[in-house]
């Protein structure tokens, strides 16, 4: 492009069709950013508040957003202004960097703005005759392109994973959105989601049957039938399989976390291992802290959600449950079966169950 390097994008209502996992003006916006494009501008009728732009976007909306527009562009009357259509998420960054033959004035344009020859609803078909790269011309405005435009998004995405040194052997089930960086040396396997803002390092295994969101996993982790939102795994992890890492929870490096197990809102410490059957919420978990079967953090009291403690090497019991607010001490033990309710000191064992009783031949009374 040629000058100022001024992209407008118009976006009418196809252009916030989710295209794996994100609105179709996003991956618009992301090429014209990777592509160098120093001024951007958005046009449109409304701009609902799950689309993520850069601060540095200038968007016009509402209904004195023609007007807003042309007093914008009369500011850029020399400019050259590449106009793209938000609802063709196929344009490439490359593409965009090869159309300076496509730009039109900035002064004719806002003319053109204010005689009415241009405005969102019929931008598509101006737009026709200005899409910089024939291949993604495709419109997200029926499920049948849709369908086509993210098969082909997917495909690119996919052979650019392989290229980086990812390894991919088999594409099945395989989807992966916007904003995704994956180590070289990770495995990718069937049925692996990746739906935005991911970042996965070195020699990982993911999957089969993973969904990360919004979350950052380190080198050498394996997650196995995993669902994770908004949250931190770190190195020489293992979860899974059928395991669930809810939002803002923090999973230190080398811990284990085994099938059936749910964290919330927590941060397990180092070399911790909850291995089967547990619920862990709004919780702090120490270095080294083994879980038995079935504990569960009873973290809600019906109005107030509140927080445990369980310090470093400590040992909590088969089918213990940890009533929130309460502390376990380092190298505190609870006996399986408890109901702890109290703090348990530094070192100490706390057993907090009934007596078992023996009532000879109950069995044959009540026959």
């Amino acid at each position: 492009m040629s000058n100022k390097q001024t992209v407008l994008i118009v976006a009418d209502s196809n252009a916030f069709a989710p295209i794996l996992f994100s609105p179709s003006i996003e991956w618009v916006v992301d090429a014209c950013v990777t592509s160098g494009i120093s001024s951007l501008c958005i046009f449109a009728d409304e701009m609902p508040d799950t689309v993520s732009l850069p601060d540095t976007a200038h968007v016009f909306t509402g209904c004195h957003a023609a007007d807003d527009l042309t007093v914008w562009l009369l500011s850029r009357r020399g400019d050259d202004i590449l106009i793209l259509d938000g609802a063709m998420p196929l344009v490439t960054s490359s593409s965009i960097a090869d159309s300076a033959l496509q730009c039109v004035n900035g002064g004719e344009l806002s003319d053109r703005i204010q005689r009415s020859e241009i405005n969102v609803n019929t931008a598509s078909d101006f737009l026709n005759t200005l899409t910089p790269n024939p291949s993604g011309a495709l419109r997200t405005d029926s499920s049948r392109t849709r369908s086509e435009i993210t098969a082909q998004l997917r495909q690119c995405i996919l052979s650019d994973l392989l290229d980086s040194g990812v390894e991919i052997p088999c594409f099945d089930g395989i989807l992966i959105g916007r904003n995704v960086s994956i180590g070289a040396g990770t495995t990718i396997l069937p049925g692996t989601i990746l739906r935005k803002n991911v970042t996965i390092g070195k020699q990982c295994t993911i999957g089969p049957n993973t969904l990360i969101e919004d979350s950052t996993v380190g080198e050498g982790t394996t997650l196995n039938a995993v669902q994770c939102y908004r949250s931190t795994i770190g190195n020489r992890v293992t979860v899974g399989p059928f395991c669930h890492i809810r939002p803002n929870s923090v999973i230190r490096d080398g811990v284990h976390i085994g099938d059936f197990v749910e964290v919330k809102n927590s941060d397990i410490g180092a070399d911790t291992h909850i291995s089967h059957l547990t619920y862990v919420g709004d919780s702090d978990v120490g270095e080294r802290v083994n879980f038995g079967c079935g504990v569960a953090t009873a973290n809600y009291d019906g109005k107030k959600k509140y927080r445990c403690k369980i310090g470093n090497h400590a040992f909590i019991g088969c089918n213990t449950n940890l009533v929130a607010p309460v502390t376990v001490g380092e190298n505190g033990y609870t006996a399986a079966g408890s109901t702890i309710t109290d703090d348990v000191p530094d070192e100490a064992l706390a057993i907090a169950r009934a007596r078992q009783q023996n009532k000879l031949f109950y069995n044959q009374k009540i026959r």
